[in-house]
Parts: C-alpha cells; structure tokens; sequence
C-alpha cells in the first residue's frame, strides 16, 4: 500500500492483489513451517516445510507482494492523473 506514495503507476488492483498475496503467502508459509518433522527424511515436503521453519515468512510474503503488486499495476490501468496529483504534488517554492 505504501507503493503509492514511491511509484505513480502502482493503482488499487495491484495494491488488494498486494495484500492478498502477502497474506496468504504468510498463512501457507506458517502452516508449512507447523508440519516440519525434524525426525522425518528431508524430501519432497519435509524439505519445503524444514525451509519454512527456517526462513521467517516475511521474506517469501515481501517477495511475492511486491512481485505481485508490479505485475497487476502493469497488466491493468494506471491510475487517473488526479489520483496522482494527491500523492505527487510538485513542491511550492518559497
């Protein structure tokens, strides 16, 4: 959400789809990270879920939010010009 305020072309889809992802990267990753069986082979899921319980999950969920938040706000339509101007006033001159 705080994209607006560095980026004039994020817009509100990329923003939710932001969100959402972030969010549900979160929830898997923790869920994830709960069924890690130290006593079970490293393969397949036990591989995946050990790397959950070693990676916090603000790093997988700030890559697929930004990621995400980037390709919707290029697929769809940026934000009309007066939306912009809230955020990116020039400055007055003293």
């Amino acid at each position: 959400v705080m994209a607006v305020f560095f980026w004039k072309r994020a817009n509100a889809a990329g923003a939710v789809t932001s969100i959402a992802v972030g969010t549900a990267v979160t929830v898997a990753w923790n869920a994830a990270a709960r069924l890690a069986d130290p006593a079970a082979p490293a393969v397949g899921f036990q591989a995946v879920a050990r790397l959950a319980a070693a990676v916090d999950a603000i790093y997988p969920a700030l890559v697929g939010s930004l990621l995400s938040l980037v390709l919707v706000s290029l697929a769809t339509a940026p934000p009309r010009e007066e939306q912009v101007k809230l955020f990116f006033q020039p400055a007055e001159a003293a």
